[in-house]
């Protein structure tokens, strides 16, 4: 049953201009979070949430407590395709008109996406050759049929590659390259203030997965990418789930030995 019009998320300051806003799943992960950041005239908005009613609504309701309308939201800035975080972009744009920026790389996997007979025949050879067990496989399918439900067409104004700017009241945040989690995630970086919007690449309570991908290694990209973020001053991360924190280095150093110890594994 959807709760339309009875949810309220949980929406926090969480530094003087940014606001986190946690919008509901319907996944494991219970919720996303979504980001607004003030811009010298209206907001920036750092993902969407994924395509259905009731995250919708939420989305709706804090803006409302916020009061903030969509038309106050100018650009839209997504870390990466996955459907929790880019599954309301189109509907959010056309209420907004906001732009939105982009990966080149998570368009070309949305369209791929979109080619189920193309995706399907490369993910079932993969699974087939790693001897993935039948009902594991079907379960595989099912979860990514569910997704292509979600890719939709985007309407990008701006391709991002990292190192791209965006100005906004706090300062410029800069576009950071992290591919890995997905093969064009980007982050969000406010060198000033040190504050990091993490996406999924960096995840306070847990390892963000790595997927397979035909004919690249993403663990490689992922494990190089999270080394060139390990260099950043940040006083503060902002991720995607869970609640913001600190100690980033920690964090980047444990997961990169946790990798390294699991490929030890595999090798033996």
């Amino acid at each position: 049953m959807s709760h339309t019009g009875l949810i309220r998320p949980a929406v926090e300051q969480v530094f003087p201009g940014i606001y986190r806003m946690e919008l509901p799943l319907p996944w494991e992960l219970e919720t996303v979070n979504v980001y607004l950041v003030r811009l010298e005239e209206g907001f920036l908005l750092v993902d969407s949430g994924i395509g259905t009613a009731d995250c919708f609504e939420a989305m709706r309701s804090g803006l409302d407590g916020l009061g903030v309308g969509f038309r106050d939201v100018r650009q839209i800035f997504l870390t990466h395709f996955h459907p929790d975080h880019a599954g309301l972009a189109a509907r959010i744009q056309k209420l907004s008109g906001a732009s939105l920026w982009m990966h080149s790389k998570e368009m070309e996997a949305l369209r791929v996406i979109g080619e189920p007979e193309k995706a399907s025949a490369a993910g079932d050879a993969a699974l087939n050759a790693a001897g993935v067990p039948p009902e594991l496989h079907l379960r595989i399918r099912k979860v990514l049929a569910e997704i292509r439900v979600d890719a939709r067409e985007l309407l990008a104004n701006r391709f991002v590659s990292g190192g791209e700017s965006i100005p906004t009241a706090l300062g410029s945040l800069e576009v950071i390259s992290t591919p890995g989690h997905s093969p064009g995630h980007v982050c969000l970086y406010q060198r000033e203030r040190q504050i990091f919007f993490s996406g999924d690449h960096i995840l306070p309570e847990i390892t963000p997965n790595i997927s397979w991908l035909e004919d690249e290694d993403p663990l490689s990209d992922y494990l190089s990418s999270l080394r060139r973020v390990g260099e950043l001053e940040m006083e503060l991360v902002l991720p995607a789930h869970g609640q913001p924190f600190r100690g980033h280095r920690g964090w980047t150093q444990r997961t990169i030995g946790h990798h390294e110890e699991r490929c030890a594994r595999i090798r033996e």
